[in-house]
């Protein structure tokens, strides 16, 4: 039998709405910075292929933002999320930068 707080993370995994954007679009790098923008552009065109229903941005940043850290960039006005990146092919381009600051 499984400890309860195992099975909670579980469902949690499971039932996170960007799980499959994640597997298909993204890719963990722990010194890549990209712009929300251009994630959230990417999973627009992702889900649109599909069909589904979309979250809207800011439910977007918010479910990013369990698995990326999220930060703005305060000269831009703009919201980045670090160690992640776009995978090539994926919503048009990529979305990810290296950034020094994090090596």
């Amino acid at each position: 039998r499984r400890p309860e707080a195992e099975l909670r993370a579980l469902v949690e995994e499971r039932s996170w709405p960007l799980r499959e954007f994640w597997g298909e679009c993204l890719e963990e790098d722990p010194g890549a910075v990209a712009q929300g923008a251009a994630l959230y552009g990417a999973y627009l065109t992702w889900v649109g292929s599909r069909g589904a229903g979309r979250l809207g941005r800011n439910e977007f940043y918010e479910y990013m933002a369990r698995r990326a850290r999220r930060r703005v960039e305060t000269g831009r006005k703009s919201v980045v999320f670090e160690g992640v990146r776009l995978r090539e092919g994926c919503g048009g381009g990529t979305a990810g930068r290296r950034d020094s600051t994090l090596d």
